[in-house]
């Protein structure tokens, strides 16, 4: 319950809240009343008032036997009287507070962002480059996996001013990418909530963005690709934090598997036709933001909600980010792939794969997961693994109940529960080592209508040849003595 002063001090803000004007058929005076009323209820003294216009009373008279009982009787008065003066309130609002009070709220939220990123710089500005070397005994292995040469050289000449506005960037870059990320989420809920409320001139400029993607084309803006990339890499650290590698023209370690010859159509124009899989997917797949600078005509496949019914999240990948984005869905896929584009990329462990995200762990959801074999079979695409170590780390997960939110996935909802950065939660953390490798395509023959027994054995071969990318790139890593689970 409330204290009589924390009563007194919410009661006082409560005209200040709603100015005496009409709204609809109900006086906001009224609805005042009713707040003070429901105010009341819920503390130590409102359970012995009688409360007014035609509110029921609670069916007990003291907090003495506990608040269950209050319960029905809480939601029968919020159906009955709250709801529809609430409902009234917000449809027939003015528009005009709106900027105010949105400016005032961003203005709070910039303002711990930014005092949470300085905190998060100067706690963490003990990060030395040591942690971006690789420290590799076995010549072999060094000699298969290159690394730049990060030194002291390198962090002396970034200074306090420029790491600390780098880190500004940063953040700046990271909100943004991540405020695009909710409002792709949660922009439909706003079409239903102007559909419910019959805001028929919203819902018509929301119909009207969801077309927008669909009908114009996206042109990439000029300048911010090149700023967002850099930007984001500069949040986990100074340079040489995030690492590309590319082993695709690399034999390997071992002795490689001899590979079924290419039939016919597997090349067109002399291109051979190729599928990049990402893995891990992690929770913000920062990793294959760094496949997508490196390999800029890369089609990148995402899932179908965020294609279709993200008009947001399009102009993030497609104006910002200059990405030409995709769609998984079977019939997306089927377009790209007789047109013969390439090169693609994918994530085969989707939802399944973010959702068993766990620090300390490198985890990728594989072992079901076949249909981007049969893809490739069917149209004569080689599969060319990627992977990044550190992309678990950047951010914890809940771990376990994994029937229900493995159904949950299968429904299209990602079903993680992330804390990244620890005064930011969207954020990922800071100081992790990112090391990305695509590793030597995985040749495919093409087979217009392969059988269950062809697509197990060539997905057979696939994941053999992740496992053996894990191995070659881990030496000196954080995952140096973590073994590949495959789910």
């Amino acid at each position: 319950g409330f204290g009589s002063r924390q009563r007194a001090a919410l009661e006082g803000l409560l005209p200040q809240a709603a100015p005496a004007v009409p709204v609809g058929s109900v006086h906001a005076p009224r609805l005042v009343t009713m707040l003070r009323a429901c105010l009341a209820s819920i503390s130590p003294l409102g359970a012995r008032r009688v409360v007014s216009f035609g509110l029921a009373r609670p069916p007990v008279t003291t907090f003495s036997g506990g608040a269950a009982p209050l319960l029905p009787w809480a939601f029968r008065n919020i159906q009955t009287h709250v709801a529809p003066v609430v409902r009234t309130a917000l449809c027939q609002a003015r528009v005009g507070a709106l900027p105010g009070l949105v400016g005032r709220c961003f203005g709070a939220r910039w303002l711990f962002a930014g005092s949470a990123g300085l905190a998060a710089y100067l706690f963490q500005k003990r990060q030395s480059m040591a942690t971006c070397e690789v420290k590799c005994e076995n010549s072999a292995v060094c000699a298969a996996v290159p690394t730049p040469a990060v030194g002291d050289s390198i962090k002396s000449r970034e200074g306090f001013l420029r790491r600390l506005f780098g880190l500004l960037s940063a953040l700046l870059s990271w909100s943004f990418m991540i405020s695009i990320w909710v409002g792709a989420l949660a922009l439909p809920l706003v079409l239903l909530a102007a559909v419910v409320a019959q805001q028929w001139q919203w819902a018509g400029v929301l119909v009207g963005l969801f077309l927008w993607p669909h009908l114009l084309p996206i042109s990439a803006l000029p300048y911010t690709r090149d700023f967002l990339f850099a930007s984001m890499k500069h949040w986990q650290g100074p340079p040489g934090t995030c690492r590309f590698l590319d082993l695709s023209g690399e034999e390997g370690c071992s002795e490689p598997e001899p590979e079924p010859a290419p039939g016919p159509g597997s090349a067109k124009s002399g291109k051979a036709r190729q599928m990049y899989c990402y893995h891990p997917h992690g929770i913000l797949s920062v990793g294959a933001l760094m496949l997508l600078e490196q390999v800029p005509d890369l089609r990148c496949c995402g899932g179908p909600f965020l294609y279709h019914c993200s008009p947001l999240f399009r102009f993030g990948m497609d104006g910002l980010l200059g990405v030409k984005f995709g769609s998984v869905r079977p019939a997306d896929l089927h377009g790209y792939m007789k047109k013969g584009e390439t090169p693609l990329m994918l994530v085969p462990g989707g939802f399944h794969e973010a959702t068993i995200s766990c620090p300390g762990h490198e985890r990728v959801f594989l072992k079901n997961r076949k249909g981007f074999v049969k893809y490739a079979l069917r149209y004569g695409y080689d599969l060319v693994p990627v992977y990044t170590i550190g992309e678990s780390d950047l951010a914890a997960n809940v771990q376990g109940g994994w029937g229900w939110r493995f159904f949950l996935n299968n429904l299209g909802i990602p079903a993680v529960l992330p804390w990244g950065c620890a005064w930011l939660p969207l954020f990922p953390r800071r100081g992790v080592e990112l090391v990305t490798a695509v590793g030597p395509a995985v040749k495919m023959p093409k087979i217009e209508r392969p059988t269950n027994e062809e697509v197990s054995e060539h997905h057979a071969r696939y994941v053999k040849e992740v496992q053996k990318l894990y191995e070659r790139m881990k030496v000196g890593t954080a995952s140096e003595g973590r073994k590949l689970e495959v789910w």
